[in-house]
């Protein structure tokens, strides 16, 4: 469904109180029995014989951010995410998870496809389990995977079909699971995906035995996930996209059309023009209040596949893509612009949650 034959991805990444900073990780030769932890994680993950070169879009912030970070790798393998509202699953502590952050780092490092990317995910979270419930976007120029997770070891993955658009604000939105499909051509799951909401009366199958009526986002989103801000985004996204307001929580749709690079940057820099909740209800009420483009957004990509991954560009607009242009940055690349790297990629990742306050200080000669 893209101008260019090739899977596009457009993405807005809010966090408050972020700056960015970009690292090129090179390819890497691992010594036998190495393993690797993670600062917000409990998990020894054992370490592969050789890692993939990446770029990574690091998010640093005093509090330390752990679900925001972008990479694409040498294969061209995107990995960028959404916070969900809290699914049923607790985040207490009463249910362990050992991996967070490092899932999207291990993923890029590993993954030479995007279905790959799943099955490293898959394989993580079955073991170490997750602390959060989120949405991650892999990618490659073939296709598009949302792999869905919560708390605990559950997850599910679904692919976005060739003639699909998909659209996602901060939910779960994977409804139907074909757990039938166990050559898993368009789905995964997790082993416990459906008992574990049985056993928690979460869910009860209409007819004994038949799952077919399983939904994951409405038996594992918890009570209260219709937030206004990701309702108006979710309209203000699919009336730009197909011309109409969708469902909330619609997953994909069949294109109406072709989408070009354009139409993507202009929806990740739309503001509540013409919606109910704009300035005409609120004068003093910034543009940016429930937008997609919002006051937390510190980066943007649109990301336009190429049969030669060192072509793949990544349009990077930052802090806000309203009131910046999106500028080339492409795969290939073997060095970065002056001014977007002040702390190594080793550095920045032992450092990433204890941010010393002197880096958010103004420097002219920092980029972002």
């Amino acid at each position: 469904a893209s101008a260019t034959g090739r899977v596009l991805v457009a993405h807005n990444e809010d966090d408050p109180n972020c700056f960015v900073q970009s690292h090129l990780v090179p390819r890497a030769v691992h010594a036998p029995g190495e393993t690797l932890t993670f600062a917000d994680g409990t998990a020894v993950i054992p370490q592969v014989e050789e890692t993939l070169g990446y770029y990574w879009s690091e998010f640093r912030a005093l509090h330390g951010e752990p679900f925001a970070d972008a990479f694409l790798n040498e294969c061209g393998v995107l990995v960028v995410s959404n916070g969900c509202v809290g699914s049923k699953v607790p985040e207490d502590g009463s249910v362990t998870g050992g991996i967070g952050y490092g899932l999207r780092h291990l993923i890029a490092q590993r993954a030479h496809t995007a279905r790959e990317g799943v099955e490293v995910a898959a394989a993580l979270l079955e073991k170490f389990g997750y602390y959060s419930a989120r949405s991650y976007q892999i990618c490659d120029k073939e296709e598009g995977w949302v792999l869905q997770v919560t708390t605990g070891h559950n997850f599910v993955a679904r692919r976005v079909g060739d003639d699909e658009v998909y659209y996602i604000p901060n939910w779960y939105t994977i409804h139907e699971v074909d757990l039938s499909d166990t050559q898993h051509k368009n789905f995964y799951w997790s082993k416990d995906l459906v008992n574990y909401p049985m056993s928690h009366g979460w869910y009860t199958p209409a007819k004994g035995g038949d799952f077919s009526d399983f939904d994951f986002a409405a038996v594992y989103q918890s009570g209260g996930f219709d937030i206004p801000s990701n309702q108006w985004r979710s309209d203000l996204a699919w009336r730009q996209l197909t011309g109409a307001p969708l469902p909330h929580r619609t997953f994909s749709v069949k294109a109406p059309k072709v989408y070009g690079m354009e139409e993507l940057k202009a929806v990740l820099r739309s503001h509540y023009d013409g919606h109910e909740e704009d300035l005409k209800t609120d004068p003093a009420m910034s543009p940016h209040r429930y937008g997609i483009c919002r006051d937390t957004t510190v980066e943007s990509l649109v990301v336009e596949f190429a049969d030669d991954p060192a072509l793949t560009c990544m349009w990077r607009a930052f802090p806000r893509p309203c009131a910046a242009p999106f500028v080339p940055w492409y795969c290939g690349m073997t060095q970065l612009p002056p001014g977007h790297e002040w702390i190594g990629p080793k550095a920045s990742l032992a450092s990433h949650f204890a941010v010393d306050a002197s880096e958010l200080a103004y420097d002219p000669q920092q980029a972002y």
